[in-house]
């Protein structure tokens, strides 16, 4: 049985869940997704501080500040 097959198995598979454990399911998932998105950010700044190096520089990377909602209107004046 391939990868896909196995993974169209499990998602046929989750009709059958209760409520709880579908919860459950989904707390996983999202973790488990956080995880590598965590990683992957983490291997993308070690290869950009590499190639900084590579070439006589120093690299800093921060996490910018996310802002929610629409941008404050201009004052006009």
């Amino acid at each position: 049985m391939s990868e896909t097959e196995a993974s169209a198995g499990v998602i046929a598979g989750l009709d059958r869940l209760a409520d709880s454990d579908l919860q459950a399911v989904m707390k996983k998932a999202s973790d488990i997704l956080a995880g590598r998105e965590k990683e992957r950010k983490a291997e993308a700044l070690r290869e950009i501080q590499k190639i900084a190096r590579a070439h006589g520089l120093n690299v800093d990377v921060n996490e910018g500040k996310r802002r929610r909602g629409r941008p404050a209107k201009a004052k006009g004046g």
